[in-house]
């Protein structure tokens, strides 16, 4: 009696082959889109900290040496208008949200992580408010009144949404607390 050998793989075999991989396939198609999205999400908000931590550095900058303050609060979103006097040239600086941009002298500041606003692909919807305001200082940071009245706290707040997922929101928010030098020197002066 001769037995028979087969060579090959029978059809269930093959079919089975292909399944398990076509499901490990799809699997790690999954993972990998999740993971793309993810990357860009975290981009996005290195973008968002970076813009904000650095308007948020130039202003206080500015209110550091500015001689007067003026705060305008409108609509949620602040006006911040700044003058300083350098060796006898009046300088005034006025910072502002326009089209969700944060603005020096009705410029768009460019600066670092700007690039959130080249994003053609419209998948993000951000929402920029700036906040200022004199600063509350307690009894125990401070009982004296001239220096009280020259601390300012500033945010920059950006809200995003996504508009892929209508889940997705996420808030950044930072902040600052500025001692007014040359205000208050000019305070201590008069």
């Amino acid at each position: 009696m001769k037995i028979k050998t087969s060579n090959g793989y029978t059809l269930i075999e093959t079919i089975t082959a292909l399944t398990i991989s076509s499901i490990i396939s799809i699997g790690m198609y999954f993972v990998f889109t999740n993971g793309s999205k993810n990357i860009e999400i975290e981009e996005l908000l290195f973008d968002i900290k970076n813009y904000s931590t650095s308007c948020l550095e130039l202003i206080s900058d500015k209110m550091r040496s500015a001689d007067q303050i003026n705060i305008n609060n409108v609509l949620g979103s602040a006006s911040i208008t700044l003058q300083t006097s350098i060796s006898g040239d009046e300088e005034t600086f006025t910072y502002s949200i326009i089209n969700n941009r944060l603005h020096e002298n009705s410029v768009p500041i460019n600066i670092y992580g700007e690039s959130l606003f080249t994003n053609d692909e419209d998948m993000y919807d951000l929402t920029i408010s700036m906040s200022c305001s004199e600063s509350n200082l307690s009894v125990f940071e401070s009982s004296d009144q001239t220096l009280v009245s020259n601390f300012y706290d500033l945010d920059i707040n950006v809200l995003v949404k996504s508009e892929l997922n209508e889940n997705y929101q996420n808030n950044y928010k930072s902040s600052k607390r500025i001692f007014a030098i040359n205000k208050f020197v000019q305070n201590l002066e008069s």
